[in-house]
């Protein structure tokens, strides 16, 4: 959840004269939907999701959306 919130909190910050509006399909080759669990309060499992799908809406005028589809059966965790 932190690596996509921090994702999105990037994207939100790239000025928006250097994007024009529309709708823009997400390159599973270029994204990571990544996660990091405590296990015992010792250490922590971390991992990734190897197949996803989606879209940003983007409109200048703030009313942008993003529409993310995660395949759960792709988990890694190594």
């Amino acid at each position: 959840m932190n690596y996509l919130l921090s994702s999105l909190l990037f994207t939100s910050a790239v000025s928006s004269a250097a994007v024009r509006e529309g709708a823009y399909k997400i390159d599973p080759d270029h994204t990571n939907i990544g996660f990091e669990v405590s296990h015992l309060g010792i250490s922590f499992v971390v991992g990734r999701f190897n197949k996803m799908s989606g879209t940003v809406n983007f409109t200048p005028n703030g009313a942008s959306s993003v529409t993310v589809e995660i395949d759960i059966a792709s988990i890694d965790t190594k």
